[in-house]
């Protein structure tokens, strides 16, 4: 997917996960799909579904335990990738340059 305004894209479908401040918003621009983990005001993680490519936003990933413990849910649920542990993921941000911190 190109660059784009959020203002442009179209909301498909908002889930709030098992803590009412946690969700993980659907977005749709052109046909292609990019799903959106939220915690509470913060924007967490952007997942591309096309490119399969995941931006994290390294202030908040891991910013408490309830928003890892639902990021761990949104990258394992929404994503193709996996998120076994915190070092695990660790290592999978270096290594793998379809996640990209920002």
């Amino acid at each position: 997917m190109k660059l784009a305004n959020i203002e442009d894209l179209k909301k498909i479908s908002v889930v709030q996960l098992a803590n009412k401040n946690q969700f993980v918003i659907t977005y749709s621009k052109d046909g292609e799909l990019i799903k959106c983990f939220q915690s509470y005001k913060s924007l967490v993680a952007v997942y591309d579904v096309a490119n399969k490519v995941l931006f994290v936003s390294w202030l908040y990933w891991d910013y408490s335990k309830t928003t890892l413990k639902h990021f761990k849910m949104f990258v394992n649920e929404y994503t193709s990738f996996t998120y076994e542990t915190k070092q695990q993921f660790i290592k999978e941000i270096k290594n793998n340059n379809n996640i990209i911190l920002i």
